[in-house]
């Protein structure tokens, strides 16, 4: 169970597993209900523990597409260190990225595409949202979900 789980799943310095979709799909319909009833971290997510160990689930090659992205890749938009900073942790009033939960932050990229957000910073960040599809926004959330916060 162990070997099929590692193969499957990632876990990344900031404690966050990631999981490929297909194959914890595979290992989900093997095993049995009672095999992720309680992992070993779910008494810290009652607790509300930052680092309780909640899974990410994302495409095979979604952080390597993100860091691509993220870097400005094939034009879709720029690159996100320009205003949040040589390691995304933020730059005065822009906020930090890194190491933030990926549903947090692909809700926050969709939101913005979208026009439900507003704000002074939203105008900024429409620009850089508006070519990206829901893969791409997905592989970004993924990328830095990743990242050390």
């Amino acid at each position: 169970m162990t070997n099929a789980f590692h193969r499957a799943c990632n876990l990344s310095s900031n404690g966050r597993l990631f999981c490929n979709v297909e194959a914890a799909s595979r290992l989900t319909q093997r095993w049995s209900k009672s095999t992720w009833s309680r992992s070993p971290t779910s008494g810290l997510a009652e607790l509300r523990d930052p680092h309780s160990g909640f899974i990410d689930y994302v495409p095979t090659g979604s952080i390597a597409k993100g860091a691509a992205l993220m870097a400005g890749g094939e034009g879709k938009t720029i690159t996100c260190t320009i205003c949040h900073g040589p390691n995304l942790k933020g730059l005065g009033e822009v906020p930090s990225i890194a190491g933030r939960p990926a549903t947090y932050i692909f809700r926050q990229l969709n939101d913005m595409k979208i026009g439900n957000r507003k704000g002074p910073w939203v105008e900024l960040m429409k620009q850089a949202v508006e070519k990206l599809d829901d893969n791409d926004m997905i592989a970004l959330s993924a990328y830095l979900g990743s990242l050390d916060p």
